[in-house]
């Protein structure tokens, strides 16, 4: 039983000194860690671990027995903190139970020379609030000296710690049933003292609505991070498609020296009708460079890169390639990260259409055309290739549906995630097939009114 809840010494033994205690904790924490920086990037979320630390030692001592209490207490301290720092649960609680260890061992150093000044007894310093504070006074000084000599020192980098959850939400999964087993263990307890049930239902209320708003700034960290990842997956594809575009560069570097090499041996020969044969074998080449290379302007600066190697594939394959933006694609309402994968995995099934084609195809065409129509935008991405079954047609966007062999990488989500993305994004897919076209028409919400027009064909 405690004493008195207006008794001061009880308010200060319980409130003050244990923020004094949960910033030993949270700074020891960090330091071991090597995450200082969370204090001064993270203010608001360690003034709430502060005082749910604070609120939830109140609570537990209310609740429990001493021993229990401080097991849940460490328990508590340990998945708190591990969802600040982003810790290994197992890790955490290792770590809290060293610095308990150390707190513990610092009081069993002070007492014997509090004892002798004091004349105090051990018994009479867990009954008497007043002799209680006055040792938690000495005890949080000396650990609040060593506290800040480490603040001095350089953090130990220890390899556990630099590992980062990818499944953080678990950690806040485990707190919250911890929470709610604490709820339940402490009823039996409280049941015994229903003077203290106003208090105790307060402390409740207040840990959870703490427990709530962690939550949420949990969920907007990871919102951020979802947008960062996005903007890196866009950056990576762009950073693809400049690698192969560099690729290409290097290949025709080599091939024009052998133009190059070419024409000037037939400059030193000087046989007849020499500048006429220059001319119609540089005629060849610029035609040839004019089909393989070919720049675009589609509104969207990845796409324009993604297109050039896509062209690039189909003038190595003997596929004309056909490119028709009658309006820009920043007039579609889209994400981009999301725009980039749609229109890759359709063209990239239009590649295989025809390229895995058992039939010959005599004159095979893949085509992108955007329109806009019923104030509606349509990206139209089609191939001459085999026509689709209908049996085929009726499951191709569904989950593992693949028509590629059991041995490909491919294991038929390409396509159920595409329609997944458009979903995503407000708009649908159709896809029409008969023998001479195989056509995906995907329709999208419009952001702007502007129409302009452009148009690249080759």
């Amino acid at each position: 039983m405690i004493g008195s809840i207006t008794s001061p010494y009880l308010f200060v033994n319980e409130v003050i000194m244990a923020i004094i205690e949960a910033f030993i904790f949270l700074y020891s924490y960090l330091f071991i860690s090597n995450k200082r920086e969370i204090i001064k990037n993270k203010k608001f979320i360690s003034t709430l671990f502060l005082i749910s630390f604070t609120l939830f030692s109140f609570w537990a001592t209310l609740s429990f027995p001493a021993g229990y209490h401080t097991i849940l207490i460490i328990l508590f301290v340990s998945l708190s903190l591990a969802l600040i720092a982003n810790v290994k649960v197992f890790l955490s609680i290792v770590t809290i139970i060293f610095i308990g260890f150390l707190m513990i061992i610092i009081e069993l150093m002070l007492f014997p020379f509090f004892s002798m000044i004091t004349n105090t007894t051990m018994e009479q310093l867990q009954n008497i609030q007043e002799v209680k504070l006055h040792f938690s006074i000495l005890v949080k000084s000396i650990e609040l000296i060593l506290l800040f000599i480490i603040s001095k020192i350089k953090s130990p980098n220890i390899k556990y710690f630099s590992k980062e959850l990818s499944h953080q939400v678990i950690i806040y999964w485990v707190f919250g049933m911890f929470l709610m087993g604490m709820l339940i263990l402490s009823i039996q307890f409280v049941i015994y003292q229903p003077e203290k049930i106003i208090l105790y239902e307060t402390l409740i209320i207040l840990i959870f609505l703490i427990y709530a708003i962690i939550g949420y700034l949990d969920y907007k960290v990871k919102i951020n991070l979802i947008k960062i990842e996005k903007k890196y997956n866009i950056q990576y594809d762009y950073i693809k498609n400049l690698e192969s575009l560099i690729n290409i560069i290097r290949r025709e570097k080599h091939d024009f020296s052998n133009h190059i090499n070419t024409i000037y041996a037939m400059s030193t020969i000087n046989k007849p009708n020499t500048v006429e044969r220059i001319k119609e074998y540089l005629k060849n080449i610029t035609n040839e460079i004019k089909n393989s290379y070919t720049t675009f302007n589609s509104g969207n600066d990845y796409i324009d890169g993604l297109l050039v190697v896509k062209s690039n594939h189909a003038y190595e394959n003997n596929i004309i390639f056909d490119v028709n933006f009658e309006s820009m694609l920043d007039k579609v309402r889209v994400d981009n990260v999301d725009l980039i994968s749609i229109i890759s995995n359709i063209l990239d099934n239009a590649f295989e259409a025809i390229i895995l084609s058992k039939e010959t195809i005599e004159r095979p065409i893949i085509s992108l055309w955007t329109y806009i129509e019923e104030e509606k935008y349509i990206i139209s991405i089609s191939n001459n290739g085999p026509k689709i079954e209908d049996e085929i047609l009726e499951k191709i966007f569904q989950n593992g549906f693949s028509t590629k062999e059991r041995n490909s990488d491919d294991h038929g989500y390409g396509l159920y995630i595409v329609k997944k993305m458009i979903e995503k994004n407000d708009g649908k897919i159709i896809l029409y097939s008969n023998k001479e076209e195989t056509e995906f028409q995907i329709i999208f919400n419009l952001i702007g009114d502007k129409y302009e027009l452009y148009s690249e064909s080759f």
